[in-house]
């Protein structure tokens, strides 16, 4: 079903992305991924324009076209951390809200 289908995901170094990650390879898809703690595709942080920006271009010249995107993310700082701190939810909401407009 997902043979050969070009697969992006964010947020693939751990967790759900990395799982997700795993599953579509075994479905025979061509996976793009990027994450800001390191990643084989691309390492970046999807916060900032200019990386999503530079993903896009390497994936759309690697392959020419996205069929599926998925969006994973967590951000390193609220990792188990409770009480959760203002300044980091409002970092969160800007990526979560802002990334997929880039």
């Amino acid at each position: 079903m997902f043979k050969d289908k070009v697969v992006v995901i964010t947020g693939s170094s751990h967790g759900i992305g990395k799982c997700t990650k795993e599953e579509f390879e075994k479905a025979g898809a061509i996976v793009c991924t990027i994450d800001i703690e390191g990643d084989p595709y691309f390492t970046g942080d999807i916060g900032k324009e200019s990386v999503v920006r530079a993903f896009a271009e390497k994936v759309i010249s690697d392959y020419g076209y996205v069929d599926y995107l998925i969006k994973t993310m967590l951000l390193p700082s609220l990792k188990g951390s409770i009480p959760v701190h203002m300044k980091n939810l409002i970092s969160l909401f800007a990526l979560a809200l802002q990334h997929p407009f880039f």
